[in-house]
């Protein structure tokens, strides 16, 4: 350093500081202080002459404080560049992991649509909550009057399609409490745009039910933040399968979460450095093995550490480190801290594996084929786990069906009925079809085995004079006479099924064989008798329930499965 600067910098220090001693080299300039605190604005003022010079300078010293005068270093061009390829990166992770999970969500069955999708309910939700916590970067940059510069984005395409960013500022900080600011406010505005997205897809999903394979293994292994156990208790209980606009929240407040550790250039980096100081520096290499250690585990997360010691596993320190950090501010870090614990500890996502058993009433029906044909099954879920859940439904093969009493939470050991009503429209083949309905809640379900013979309108056959379908209403212990008649030109080979829920005493007397108060299989389904008729000839069965039930469905089906059926009701 040339002896007019030295000149110049030892006046200027020496009207706002006392200067105990000095010495300079050809690049720089060491100022001893008899003070131990340098305040930001003797600082700030210091620091802009020397600008005006082409120096910078900062702060050290452990008692006694020390300034340092030194060439300012110019800012890499190239930055901008490798700044703006890591956000397009970033950006093509984001479409993809909403690939991803949107294509299990809505499960549209094509590329093109499902692409749509996932940019519009994921992809630009994320996109709102990177502006967001941008925009909060922003302000704490207007706020010191310093340039805002994009940090460099982390892709992410294992889950969150977003690892969080790492902060390359141009220029150092020149205080704690700058660097306090520019480090909590994105992190806060971050917590602000995923519980806004959180609450917008819990009001967009309520009506709708995903298929339960969109929980993925790496969800299922990290659960649900401390703070999202009450909140989804209240609002959606236990439905851990998010819809996407909800799950982009959920990953924000997680990568919020995580840019709040201790680490390099995050944001929680510089927020600890601020506040903490040198001291942070030895621990800071111990807490980016343990989160390798942790990324083992939970493979989405290895991304976070290996960047962070690309870019350097130890925080910046601000030009002044020997200015303290008001009251006022630390509580921002106060806030950050606590959002942190409970954003960050997962608690297992609030059902067990056993916290559900779905059973049916019966698991048989018989359905005329047609397009306005249907079956109704009644489906017992019961809650075995701690926490209330409401469950969803999903019918595979898939078929159109509705459920009743859909959108009941149901408490812990607490039980209901849902009727689940099938419409196979599309079945054009008769026969036994199988079907599993499947409960489910979150990452947990159960399911249930059912079949239907769907048979075809008897040309040949009638029951009490009425082709296809005949209907009655009796009570219990009411016997009510059946007449089947061939008015084909063949003889016809019929066999006799009864339809209805388990364990429904009844008798049935055909010609003089009488089936006397026997009690339905457990399946609620039972071949009764076989019979022959020959041309036009009738036969004459009398039906009588003991014990209450509903409805039943008493089928006559031919080998060829043409047939007629008796629905029988109880008023």
């Amino acid at each position: 350093m040339n002896e007019d600067d030295v000149s110049f910098f030892l006046e200027e220090a020496g009207k706002l500081l006392t200067i105990i001693r000095y010495s300079s080299t050809q690049d720089s300039l060491e100022i001893s202080l008899e003070e131990s605190i340098v305040r930001d604005e003797i600082f700030n003022r210091l620091n802009d002459l020397a600008a005006s010079r082409g120096y910078t300078l900062f702060t050290a010293g452990s008692e006694n404080a020390q300034i340092f005068f030194v060439k300012a270093r110019k800012q890499d061009s190239r930055h901008f560049r490798i700044k703006l390829i890591a956000f397009l990166l970033t950006l093509a992770s984001i479409i993809f992991a909403g690939y991803q999970y949107v294509s299990a969500y809505y499960s549209e069955g094509g590329i093109f649509p499902d692409l749509f999708l996932a940019t519009m309910y994921f992809a630009v939700p994320m996109l709102f909550f990177i502006g967001f916590r941008e925009f909060g970067r922003f302000i704490a940059s207007a706020r010191y009057e310093r340039k805002y510069e994009l940090p460099v984005m982390i892709p992410n395409p294992i889950l969150l399609g977003f690892a969080g960013s790492v902060s390359t500022q141009g220029s150092a900080f020149r205080n704690g409490r700058e660097m306090l600011e520019q480090g909590g406010l994105p992190i806060l505005m971050g917590y602000v745009a995923s519980f806004l997205l959180v609450s917008l897809g819990t009001i967009i999903s309520l009506p709708y039910h995903a298929s339960p394979s969109v929980a993925t293994p790496e969800y299922l292994r990290l659960g649900n933040p401390l703070l999202f156990s009450p909140v989804l208790e209240a609002v959606v209980p236990a439905n851990g399968v998010f819809s996407p606009i909800e799950f982009a929240g959920w990953a924000g407040v997680i990568i919020s979460a995580i840019d709040s550790l201790p680490l390099g250039n995050l944001d929680g980096g510089l927020v600890w450095r601020a506040v903490a100081g040198s001291r942070l520096r030895s621990y800071q290499l111990l807490i980016t093995i343990g989160l390798v250690l942790v990324g083992l585990f939970l493979t989405f997360l290895i991304i976070l550490p290996v960047a962070v010691l690309i870019t350097g596993y130890q925080s910046p320190e601000p030009l002044n480190s020997r200015s303290p950090i008001p009251l006022n501010k630390k509580a921002i870090f106060a806030v950050i801290v606590l959002a942190a614990i409970l954003t960050l500890v997962p608690v297992p996502t609030h059902q067990y594996l056993d916290s559900m058993k779905v059973s049916a009433i019966s698991t048989s029906s018989v359905s005329i084929m047609g397009i306005d044909s249907s079956s109704t099954f009644e489906i017992s879920v019961l809650n075995t786990g701690n926490h209330s859940f409401t469950p969803g439904f999903a019918v595979s093969p898939t078929v159109p069906f509705a459920v009743s009493s859909a959108g009941k939470a149901l408490s812990p050991g607490q039980d209901h009925l849902y009727n689940i009503t099938l419409f196979p429209g599309s079945i054009n083949s008769t026969g036994l079809h199988s079907y599993v309905i499947t409960a489910y809640s979150g990452v947990v379900k159960s399911s249930v085995n059912v079949s239907i013979q769907y048979v075809k309108t008897s040309l040949n056959l009638t029951i009490n004079g009425s082709f296809g379908e005949y209907s009655v209403i009796i009570g219990q212990n009411e016997a009510f006479p059946v007449v089947l008649a061939n008015h084909g030109p063949v003889t016809q080979n019929v066999s006799m099924y009864l339809f209805s829920v388990s364990h429904v005493a009844y008798s049935v007397k055909v010609n003089t064989t009488i089936y006397g108060n026997t009690t339905l299989a457990g399946n609620g389904f039972l071949m009764l008798n076989q019979m022959r008729l020959p041309h036009g000839s009738s036969i004459e069965l009398w039906f009588e329930f003991y014990t209450p039930f509903q409805s039943a469905s008493i089928a006559f089906i031919t080998p060829g499965y043409d047939a007629v059926i008796l629905n029988v009701y109880h008023p």
